[in-house]
């Protein structure tokens, strides 16, 4: 018997023999599937902490696949700020979908490494296992025409101090310094931009950066405090 073109239907045992022998030998056929694989990358901000979110999708393959992460090399597991989330989405039987979701944090170490989702399962096949890679070179820190403004606002005896990014980079800036005559009067890791200064001096020179994890922009131009304007 020769089965040509074969197709998951044909999965199963199949038995031969002939009419005066009533033994016969039975076999059984076992189709494996490989899957489409698909990889993709997000950014996110989780409790003010830029994390990646990797998506990778096993469709239609036979048996059920397991995936696996690597990045740069070195396999990723559960905890210690990563979380993976494995799913198997309905399927049309026998064929069958795996789902893995890999969130972790983005970081100057793992910046333009490789990630890869590797889709296992095929024992007797080893060629219909596959894999799926990306670099991590979704972000940028800011670039030298990445530019600042500081500003201030009177209230009452005195003044708010404000640092503003004109261009954002991605992922957006959350690391903000003020400075009072080049000595640091605020450092927020959370994106807050502004400070409140009592009694200010006239003639004080404020000047302000801001930053991602990957970088800071350059120091802002100077703005001097002068009374007779509520603000600049």
């Amino acid at each position: 018997m020769t089965i040509e073109n074969a197709e998951v239907e044909d999965d199963g045992g199949y038995r031969c023999g002939i009419p005066t022998d009533s033994n016969g030998n039975t076999l059984d056929l076992v189709i494996e599937v490989a899957s489409t694989v698909t990889l993709s990358l997000a950014s996110i901000v989780t409790d003010n902490e830029d994390m990646y979110v990797a998506t990778c999708d096993a469709v239609g393959g036979k048996p059920q696949e397991t995936i696996t992460w690597t990045l740069n090399g070195v396999t990723q597991t559960d905890g210690n700020g990563n979380t993976i989330v494995d799913t198997n989405p309905t399927a049309t039987a026998p064929l069958s979908n795996s789902k893995s979701e890999f969130t972790f944090p983005a970081t100057l170490e793992n910046y333009r490494q490789t990630l890869v989702c590797e889709v296992s399962g095929h024992d007797v096949l080893t060629e219909l296992n596959g894999d799926k890679s990306i670099d991590l070179d979704i972000h940028a820190s800011p670039s030298a025409d990445t530019t600042v403004n500081v500003a201030y606002v009177t209230q009452g005896t005195g003044i708010t101090v404000s640092c503003t990014a004109l261009i954002q980079p991605s992922p957006a800036m959350r690391i903000y310094s003020i400075f009072s005559n080049g000595a640091p009067i605020h450092e927020s890791m959370e994106g807050g931009n502004t400070v409140s200064v009592s009694d200010p001096e006239e003639g004080t020179n404020y000047t302000c950066m801001a930053g991602n994890y990957l970088g800071n922009t350059p120091l802002s131009a100077a703005v001097t405090y002068d009374p007779s304007s509520k603000s600049f």
